[in-house]
């Protein structure tokens, strides 16, 4: 039987809520009446307001914002959603008890100014989470990319896959240094693998051009005809890896690391709400 749009829109965004509540769950900061700020408006945002945060997400792109509101409001979830693409972030300094983001970052002037803007709006003694996609050589996501641009493209994939590329984050430490050169304390890092269903190779390819402001670039200088064959390619290697069906779930390792702003809470403003 095939599945209505609802139906398909619904597990989608239940995969994307699995992603995210697997990447909260390395801190246990997020607590009903908590303030959350997710820059990138992406699958941290409905998690952390299932978990009762007040959550407000932003993103550069109005779509994302569209998607988002339209899921929270499908769950009965109320959350601020706005368009932000300015230089920073359009928010007050020290309003949130936890800012994160999951691969928002670049959107933002640059990783380590995106870092200092998420200090700057968090309350002393509040959280900084910053989650990204981890190791390549670990990622079935981006090795069943480059498999694809080899046997699509000869020729491209060296480039789209150079290991000198910009990334967020080669590795749970390196996102660790980012915190600490921001002035965070109890700085924590970890990879966490996480599994990610893919309905498609248009979804996996999707997927892997917005993973990355640099690679999205180098994406979109391919020609349309090149992308659609690569993603005939993704579409037969997803069908073999599930036995004959459409789509397939890859294991992509996130790292995750977390810090808290110096200074010390101000108990008669904010007070701790009990988990």
């Amino acid at each position: 039987m095939t599945r209505s749009i609802a139906e398909s829109a619904q597990i989608r965004e239940e995969e994307r809520a699995r992603l995210g509540a697997e990447i909260l769950s390395v801190s246990s900061a997020v607590r009903p009446g908590s303030r959350f700020l997710d820059v990138g408006a992406g699958p941290l945002s409905v998690p952390a307001a299932r978990l009762g945060a007040q959550v407000t997400a932003t993103s550069a792109d109005p779509a994302v914002i569209k998607r988002l509101t339209s899921w929270a409001q499908r769950e009965g979830l109320h959350l601020d959603a706005r368009v932000s693409d300015g230089p920073g972030l359009p928010m007050p300094d020290r309003c949130f008890d936890v800012t994160a983001s999951l691969n928002g970052i670049p959107l933002l002037p640059g990783m380590r100014q995106g870092v200092e803007e998420l200090v700057r709006v968090t309350r002393p003694a509040g959280t900084v989470l910053i989650a990204a996609w981890g190791a390549r050589r670990a990622s079935e996501v981006l090795t069943f990319v480059a498999a694809a641009l080899r046997a699509a493209l000869p020729g491209i994939a060296p480039t789209l896959m150079d290991p000198g590329l910009p990334v967020q984050a080669r590795d749970p430490q390196a996102l660790a240094s980012l915190l600490r050169s921001a002035g965070l304390e109890d700085v924590r890092a970890q990879e966490v693998s996480c599994s990610v269903r893919f309905r498609s190779g248009a979804h996996l390819w999707k997927a892997f051009a917005a993973s990355n402001a640099d690679v999205s670039l180098l994406v979109s200088r391919l020609p349309r005809s090149q992308c659609e064959t690569v993603q005939r390619v993704l579409d037969g290697m997803l069908r073999e890896r599930s036995g004959g069906s459409r789509g397939a779930v890859l294991l992509a390792p996130v790292n995750v690391a977390t810090g808290i702003r110096p200074g010390q809470r101000h108990s008669a403003q904010h007070k701790e709400v009990p988990s």
